[in-house]
């Protein structure tokens, strides 16, 4: 993923399938999937879904697994297309946890310089805080992800094979039955008309509102060391010491931009927890036993169950504020 990131990072119209199977085959090179045969490794390819105008390669981005026949008979094009949204899901899922964590190295290494700035110090403090809870809930949601469900899946896919019972039709469909539980439980989909993709378009917008908070960061980090370059220059000027030409510019948050980029941190942040709340919430009372685990490791600590809790009781005061002007006017 790291090899794919500079190209992935382009729009999508400019990638060039060329240049994405060569990264994948130095990207094998570069891992353990070396060892694997080789019959399995040519049959995998790096391909470009259908995209549409300002999509990104991340959004297009697919690994493709190419089969022959008999093969083709249990790996038929439906299941195929399920490996292909799980394959998808997990591409995601990891894409957002390298980011975060490449963010959170990045900036816990300059953090005795921010530290100098005292004007910075509340505002990555509160950085550091919402990264954390987000490093969290994408680690658990991995933990799941591979060891309950997939190794789970896996296991009892395993079991009926080792019994050795049945027929072809009995094989195909049960791997449509390992596949349709893998699918269900990696993408927390339920049971109930209307509501299939409640929590997997939960987990979605928390991807997407963690890559914009990443996005977001990197800005703010720009400017702190900017702004501690700026303090730097005016302590060495006041010892005599002029490390650069002409004076600095006062240290502030009046910096074109900056307040906007400190609101929408603020509006990312609590957009994944809201999000992060209903998932770790709703997936305790979900139709799949399965599914119940993350809920518990994502609530073990009843975090999310407080927070809920204070933005009830929020939503409450703010409510009555908003009612209590009306009540006193109908009084008059």
């Amino acid at each position: 993923m790291e090899t794919l990131s500079p190209h992935l990072a382009k729009p999508a119209n400019n990638l060039q399938r060329h240049k994405l199977t060569s990264s994948l085959e130095t990207a094998i090179r570069a891992t353990n999937a070396q060892f694997d045969p080789v019959d399995v490794l040519r049959r995998l390819d790096a391909r470009m879904l259908e995209f549409t105008h300002g999509e990104i390669g991340w959004d297009v981005f697919t690994l493709e697994y190419k089969v022959d026949s008999p093969v083709d008979t249990v790996l038929d094009p439906e299941a195929m297309r399920t490996y292909l949204r799980i394959f998808s899901h997990l591409w995601r899922m990891k894409r957002v946890d390298i980011a975060l964590c490449n963010s959170w190295m990045k900036i816990t290494s300059e953090s005795k310089a921010f530290a100098r700035v005292p004007g910075l110090r509340a505002d990555w403090h509160q950085i550091r805080i919402a990264m954390s809870e987000m490093i969290f809930f994408i680690r658990q949601l991995q933990s799941y992800t591979h060891l309950v469900v997939i190794e789970g899946c896996w296991k009892e896919l395993q079991e009926f094979l080792k019994k050795k019972e049945g027929d072809l039709d009995s094989l195909i469909q049960a791997h449509r039955a390992y596949l349709e539980r893998m699918e269900t439980r990696a993408m927390l989909l339920r049971s109930k008309h209307g509501k299939r993709e409640q929590y997997l378009s939960d987990v979605k917008e928390c991807f997407d509102r963690a890559l914009n908070f990443v996005e977001g960061v990197d800005s703010f980090y720009n400017h702190s060391l900017n702004a501690a370059a700026k303090l730097d220059a005016e302590r060495d000027e006041y010892r005599g010491v002029y490390t650069r030409e002409g004076r600095t510019t006062p240290i502030g948050h009046n910096d074109e931009g900056l307040p906007r980029t400190l609101r929408r941190l603020r509006e990312f942040s609590m957009d994944f927890s809201e999000r992060a709340c209903r998932v770790a919430i709703g997936t305790q009372t979900h139709e799949d036993p399965k599914c119940k685990v993350l809920g518990q490791m994502l609530a073990f600590s009843d975090y999310y169950a407080n927070k809920r809790q204070r933005l009830r009781e929020e939503e409450a005061a703010q409510t009555a504020l908003s009612i209590a002007p009306s009540s006193v006017m109908t009084r008059a």
